[in-house]
């Protein structure tokens, strides 16, 4: 099922108000952008399935742990969209803004380090770099056409040991 622009801002809405990670976030986050299924704790995608907390005792070869946008930047960054470039940052110009902001750019590379306004699709702050980045993709997603829901996450996140 293809999430609609409205699910996406209001769970972008909820990234950027989140004071710390948290797992039933990125739960929805991951099926609405990944097209997974959820049963209680096991979600089943096309080709890989995951377990939203990993038991310390799993055998090789058992679901892997469902990636954490809200509290990684690893897995934020498979939020962004395909051929888009992003940055996040850390820290505060004034005491009332959050510590983290990122923004999502047309172009994979921007030209400077202050891409024009033509080149930004979406924005976000929020208390981490990857609370921001997640609201951000999220944003872009929902404003972007070209971004259909995928099977899986890149394999980038398959990298970890099962131990």
């Amino acid at each position: 099922m293809t999430p609609t622009r409205e699910t996406l801002l209001a769970l972008a809405d909820r990234v950027e108000a989140l004071t710390a990670p948290d797992r039933e976030v990125d739960a929805e986050i991951m099926c609405a952008v990944f097209g997974y299924e959820r049963d209680g704790t096991m979600f089943y995608g096309k080709s890989r399935d995951y377990v939203l907390e990993r038991d310390y005792y799993a055998l090789e070869g058992s679901p892997q742990e469902l990636p954490s946008p809200t509290a990684s930047l690893d897995a934020a960054m498979t939020l962004v969209p395909e051929g888009r470039g992003w940055l996040a940052g850390y820290g505060r110009i004034r005491p009332d803004e959050p510590l983290g902001g990122a923004m999502i750019t047309r172009i994979a590379a921007p030209t400077s380090f202050a891409p024009d306004a033509a080149d930004k699709i979406a924005e976000a702050e929020a208390a981490t770099p990857a609370l921001a980045l997640t609201a951000a993709s999220l944003r872009a997603r929902a404003t972007l056409t070209d971004h259909p829901v995928t099977s899986d996450p890149p394999p980038a996140l398959d990298g970890g040991s099962d131990g």
